[in-house]
């Protein structure tokens, strides 16, 4: 299974899948919350990772069954999910976890906090604050909105029709 990041779409795994696929492998991906219109709702609250967990899981035994352990992959955001996916209840059920691009959320923790802060990091990381503030989408005339979420767009269509939209993938 794999997760995507952000801002991107499950559409970014088409290549890997094809690969895998030529390889003999069963593959499946889709548009976590915030990125479909289908599965997008309102709220704030319906973003909360143990939510997000429990779409993995539910993903997972529709596309492999109940009892079928699968390896998990995630790149950006899709990749601090997968951590906590495999630390909420992932022993039982992955065969292994593989992040793409994010730090286990522990050592990421510690380059941003404490005697082990590196300032680097920390200043790389500061985007991510604003991201948590009350409608950050539309903050700072829109800064978000017209940087990412307006340009955040697939060659298959994938994108986020305006900002209230887009302001639900910086939910999670």
């Amino acid at each position: 299974m794999l997760l995507h990041g952000f801002p991107e779409w499950s559409s970014m795994y088409m290549p890997l899948m094809r690969r895998l696929a030529d390889e003999g492998y069963y593959s499946v991906a889709c548009n976590l919350r915030g990125y479909s219109p289908t599965a997008s709702p309102e709220g704030e609250e319906n973003y909360n990772y143990n939510l997000l967990k429990d779409d993995v899981f539910a993903l997972a035994s529709t596309a492999f069954g109940d009892s079928t352990p699968f390896h998990l992959i995630g790149h950006d955001h899709g990749g601090i999910l997968g951590w906590f996916v495999a630390a909420e209840g992932g022993k039982n059920k992955l065969l292994s976890y593989a992040s793409l691009s994010s730090p286990h959320p522990d050592a990421f923790s510690d380059g941003l906090y404490g005697e082990l802060a590196d300032i680097k990091q920390v200043e790389a990381s500061q985007y991510f604050t604003m991201f948590i503030l009350q409608d950050s989408a539309t903050i700072e005339h829109s800064l978000w909105w017209y940087t990412l979420g307006l340009t955040a767009q697939t060659k298959y269509g994938e994108k986020f029709e305006d900002a209230a939209a887009f302001q639900k993938s910086l939910w999670w």
